[in-house]
């Protein structure tokens, strides 16, 4: 079979990638088996003119994923069973993405800024009885629980995650403009459901779904796309095998979403799979604070969107600003201008490379 395709690879970057034996369940525990106390993810929140930062190491990310995983048993999720993950860029959305994993269950990643109609959309077709969601999106899931099949509702606030100082601020300015909310008696705080425990073993196959990720929508609603464990895994190979990405050395910084195939690949997928840092990052049209978190934890992997690339280019003396840290920065999302791309070269020395993908192909 011709492949013309194969010349315009990279010098260096193999013809034919091996499929990994493993499943998403087993890349936690082979990161925290190999790298216990390299810090795993770090939540990055500019506020108050400066950068907070709260990090958690393998062994810790891997013990409490264990425990929320027992806790989802606990409420009766089993293997197949859909859980809904309605959070931005935050720890709570890895823990809760690994832990219904590592049971079997299929994780449901939901964009966070969904209206109720879509929201009820969504939760209807996926099937989940479980969500788990920011306090601020409670009312939502709340309002439409009725006509979907969800039983329980994790309410998590972002702030569980905050240094002390941080967590204080938040506290006495943002938090207070929240909308008030009981929960229901079937309702938990993602806190409850960290204390100890030990999930039942399940067995996982390759072949088997582990996310339904949805479409953009753009001919008609957003339609669920069943991926495997073994289409992550390949498609999150590829990307290391292609970029040169090396185990226990990198520190990738997730400002796309990770309720995105792009940022679920190429940040949290990737990210563990090499026992990376995964930066997390709440808030990308913070240009400043963007800036001020690749300047502090100094990233080597950055995906980014077209948008993202034309904020940095344009920001006040970005010359003046250290990115030369970022060695792999690939762009997806939507077409990526030659202009866009130049200049971001020129002010940055940073080489945004473009790629393209489908969700139906596993993404990337």
């Amino acid at each position: 079979m011709n492949k013309p395709w194969l010349k315009h690879y990279e010098k260096g970057v193999p013809h034919h990638v091996e499929t990994p034996s493993l499943t998403l369940a087993d890349l936690l525990p082979a990161a925290a088996g190999r790298y216990p106390d390299r810090t795993a993810i770090v939540l990055a929140v500019a506020a108050a003119g400066r950068l907070f930062g709260y990090s958690i190491s393998y062994a810790k990310l891997y013990r409490a994923v264990i425990r929320f995983a027992a806790s989802l048993q606990g409420l009766g999720v089993q293997k197949g069973d859909r859980v809904a993950i309605f959070l931005p860029n935050c720890p709570q959305f890895v823990i809760a993405f690994l832990a219904a994993v590592q049971i079997g269950a299929i994780a449901v990643p939901f964009n966070p800024l969904y209206s109720a109609r879509e929201t009820e959309h969504q939760l209807k077709d996926c099937g989940a009885n479980v969500v788990v969601v920011l306090d601020r999106f409670f009312p939502i899931v709340q309002q439409v629980q009725a006509k979907t099949a969800i039983r329980h509702i994790v309410v998590t606030r972002i702030k569980e995650y905050f240094p002390p100082l941080l967590w204080t601020l938040y506290t006495l300015t943002k938090e207070r403009k929240l909308p008030r909310f009981k929960l229901g008696p079937e309702d938990y705080r993602f806190p409850s459901l960290l204390g100890a425990g030990t999930p039942r073993p399940v067995a996982i196959e390759l072949e088997e779904t582990a996310v339904l990720l949805y479409t953009g929508g753009t001919t008609g609603v957003s339609k669920g796309v069943e991926l495997s464990h073994r289409n992550l895994l390949v498609n999150a190979e590829q990307n290391r095998v292609w970029a040169s990405i090396r185990d226990g050395q990198e520190t990738t910084l997730a400002a796309v979403p990770l309720f995105h195939g792009f940022g679920l690949t190429c940040c949290l997928n990737l990210g563990i799979l090499t026992a990376a840092t995964v930066v997390l990052v709440p808030n990308p049209t913070d240009t400043k604070g963007l800036i001020q978190t690749i300047e502090q934890y100094r990233p080597t992997v950055f995906p980014v969107v077209p948008t993202m690339l034309v904020a940095i280019s344009h920001f006040p003396d970005i010359a003046g600003h250290n990115l030369r840290s970022i060695k792999v920065c690939p762009c997806a999302g939507s077409a990526l201008a030659p202009a866009v791309q130049r200049t971001f070269i020129e002010r940055t020395g940073v080489h945004p490379v473009e790629g393209y993908g489908l969700t139906e192909a596993a993404p990337v």
